[in-house]
């Protein structure tokens, strides 16, 4: 099924990738239109209901734009079930299609075995979180949700009685996980988890489930556990004999786990609203949705307050896996009268992952939710076996058996290092040369793990040739959005010469151009923009027109960040001039152009984008798509074309997603939450989850120019939502990301500009 309403709102491709549905009101619309049973909807009536404080015209207007968006996301996934007419629209698609129709389907059929398939299919109450600012629209999916949540209790009671018969200890923890995400006062469900997790060999899980329990009962009717569920959990305490653990089919694998839950919950008065607990676990679980499957991992079944993520891939699974507890754990929870601080733990291993339940086993499991429960509220810890992958990209801390884990914190201001005596006229050999053509040949085609593992090769070679191979180490690094990273290694092109002619794009002057670029990214713009004069002047002596050109494509993207638009259209305009030769990299150049004419006020600029990256792909290139669609998304932003630029900074960040090119992700989900604030979303969370993830993104790059920039349009955002302090908070956050004492760049005078402006409120 290819459309999940049942739990979050998931639409998916046939080849299993997530297709992201970008506007709540084209969820909204998605959901509507699949419980219509093929009724055809006058455009009228659903207009009225989804835009209830818009005139007609406005209303049908605004449904004909979100028809549109929702269609769209429909074809990407291989869907074409909407019927649109002129005054009529209808759902067509079959019933398999939908997890919803397929549970009614089920349930209606009423078999034993129908009602077991029901079940497999409920994931949770019909559009969990969801809400929208239509009390026509509330009042049908009150009665839906009530109607669904029915349907679904009576399929997972069946499983889990016939899971029960059968002993099977997995699937009776599955069905039962299943039934308290939709109904968590069921106190027998909580003794049917509490036994299932013994018989699996999990007694601290079991136990935990017993607190969940009592913490739930508590605070819904002021009562305590039964005396059966007491004595349960007593058997546990006092490790009384068990069942032995169930093991049911399932494919093994190698894989990261995630654990990532909300001690503080724990501490909670008694007396706390469960309606706002519950929006904060619903907004911790959107969170973590959004979170792990940009970082192409799986969700698991949680209860409550924790959430299980699953990534699989090799080392690079585990690299992801920790980007995503970072993330989650960097970012508190506002509550009533305080904040929820998320900790996380790690592991990896063999893990028994079963593809028709989704349920995952395995000694990994286990220890990363145990290494979850030692960490600190706002810490993420890890397995002890994961020290060496994890060493190179992050810091690590022994503490009481776990690896605390922490981005490396690379200082903006480094130490100059000493590099050897230049050799202009010694040649690098044949290798080296090879190394750098094919390493090429990856990175244009957007393959950065390719070029990544050639650039590692080539940097064990001895001398000059190291050398070469440490360049693309960097450059790789930096368009993989390691910013930090990429300076440490980028550094040492300061001693590299080679000869051009043998290598094409010279090296050393390529590396000593992207390393100014990479101080400005940083938040050095002051040595980045000397940094660059003398590489560009260099580039300009040495006679070679491919390494002349690459430097200048640098520059207009570095002017470009400062937001020194009319040098930035310069070092464009002379770029595309130099690249006659090479059709790729003219076409960058194009659209670096029409980026500099729309920023002066061109009106043709956007056009000019669009059609430079159209050249672009044209030529088979792909590593630079995702800077289009920020320029493009900035474009339509400015043009008040907030749905447009939303499928642009969409397009962007699943481009990067895809190829492992994350150095503009930050842009891309700070212009995402922009225009999420224009569409009138932003008091919804999704803006304000988008800002956080864009600061939380430019941290974990090390870039401290992103960073400033999140921050001031967050900030604003908090600004204009009345929350003065917290807006404050955020913007001395970027400013403290920026070297001090450099020149005024545009990104600085903003935030200057907002901070006088907080200072007055």
């Amino acid at each position: 099924m290819q459309i999940r309403l049942l739990g979050e709102v998931r639409l998916t491709a046939p080849d299993g990738s997530e297709v992201r549905i970008p506007s709540r009101r084209s969820q909204a619309l998605l959901a509507f239109l699949v419980l219509s049973g093929g009724r055809s909807l006058l455009r009228t009536a659903v207009a009225e209901i989804l835009w209830p404080d818009s005139a007609a015209e406005q209303a049908r207007a605004s449904l004909r734009q979100e028809l549109a968006v929702l269609r769209k996301a429909l074809r990407q996934a291989g869907l074409e079930p909407v019927e649109a007419g002129k005054d009529r629209i209808r759902w067509t698609g079959a019933a398999p299609v939908a997890d919803v129709t397929e549970l009614e389907r089920r349930s209606a059929a009423g078999s034993l075995g129908d009602l077991r398939q029901a079940a497999a299919i409920c994931g949770g109450l019909f559009m969990q979180g969801f809400s929208l600012r239509s009390e026509a629209f509330m009042d049908w999916l009150e009665a839906e949700r009530a109607r669904l949540r029915t349907l679904s209790l009576t399929a997972l009671d069946e499983q889990l009685r016939a899971s029960e018969e059968a002993g099977d200890a997995g699937r009776i923890a599955l069905a039962a996980e299943q039934l308290l995400t939709i109904d968590p006062m069921r106190e027998a469900a909580h003794r049917s988890l509490i036994r299932a997790y013994a018989a699996l060999g999990r007694r601290s899980d079991a136990l935990r489930q017993f607190e969940t329990c009592r913490a739930v009962l508590s605070r819904e009717t002021g009562a305590a556990p039964s005396a059966e569920t007491e004595a349960l959990a007593a058997r546990i305490r006092a490790s009384d004999p068990l069942p032995e653990p169930v093991r049911t089919p399932s494919a093994r694998d190698g894989a990261a786990v995630l654990v990532v839950h909300l001690p503080e919950i724990a501490a909670l008065p008694p007396a706390t609203d469960p309606e706002t607990l519950a929006g904060v676990q619903a907004q911790f679980a959107a969170l973590a949705q959004r979170t792990v499957t940009g970082l192409e991992g799986r969700m698991l079944p949680g209860v409550g307050d924790r959430v299980v993520a699953l990534f699989t891939g090799g080392p690079e699974a585990e690299i992801r896996a920790a980007l995503a507890g970072l993330m989650l754990t960097d970012e508190p929870l506002p509550i009533e009268g305080g904040m929820l601080h998320p900790a996380g733990g790690l592991s990896s291993g063999l893990v028994a992952l079963d593809a028709a339940s989704g349920r995952v086993a395995g000694r990994s499991l286990q220890a990363a939710v145990q290494v979850a429960h030692r960490a600190a509220p706002g810490e993420l810890r890890a397995d002890l076996a994961m020290r060496e992958v994890l060493a190179e990209d992050y810091a690590l801390t022994e503490v009481a058996g776990t690896l605390r884990v922490v981005p490396p914190d690379v200082p903006v201001t480094m130490p100059t290092p000493t590099p050897p005596a230049p050799r202009r006229d010694v040649p690098q050999g044949p290798a080296a040369e090879a190394q750098w053509q094919d390493w090429r040949a990856a990175m244009r085609r957007g393959d950065l793990r390719t070029a990544a593992s050639i650039g590692d090769r080539t940097a064990a070679l001895p001398a000059e040739a190291g050398g070469v191979g440490q360049v693309m180490t960097g450059i790789t690094r930096l368009f993989r959005g390691r910013v930090g990273a990429a300076e440490a290694v980028l550094t040492h092109a300061e001693a590299l010469y080679t000869l051009p002619d043998l290598f094409g794009i010279d090296p050393g002057l390529s590396g000593r151009c992207l390393h100014a670029w990479v101080q400005c990214l940083r938040g050095a713009p002051g040595r980045a923009g000397e940094a660059l004069r003398r590489a560009v002047s260099e580039a300009q002596g040495a006679g070679h027109p491919e390494t002349l050109m690459a430097c200048l494509v640098v520059s207009a993207l570095m002017q470009d960040s400062l937001g020194e638009t009319v040098g930035a259209e310069a070092a464009a305009r002379a770029a595309h001039d130099a690249a006659a030769d090479w059709p790729d990299w003219q076409a960058f150049a194009l659209g670096l152009l029409g980026r500099a004419r729309d920023r002066l006020g061109d009106a043709a600029g956007t056009t000019q984008i669009a059609e430079a990256l159209s050249a672009y792909r044209a030529k088979g290139a792909a590593l630079a798509v995702p800077f289009f669609h920020v320029w493009l998304a900035e474009a339509h932003l400015e043009l008040g074309d907030a749905a447009e630029a939303l499928v642009q900074a969409d397009e962007g960040l699943s481009h990067g997603a895809a190829t492992g090119v994350l150095l503009v992700e930050p842009d891309l989900l700070r212009l995402q939450a922009l225009a999420l604030v224009r569409q009138g979303r932003g008091g919804e969370g999704q803006a304000e989850a988008g800002f956080i993830a864009s600061m939380e993104s430019a941290r974990r790059a090390g870039s401290g120019l992103y960073r400033l920039r999140a921050a001031v349009s967050y900030a604003g955002h908090l600004r204009r939502e009345g929350r003065v302090r917290d807006a404050i908070r955020r913007l001395e956050e970027g400013l403290a990301a920026i070297e001090p004492g450099g020149p005024p760049t545009a990104d600085l005078k903003a935030a200057q500009a907002l901070r006088q402006r907080l200072a007055m409120d």
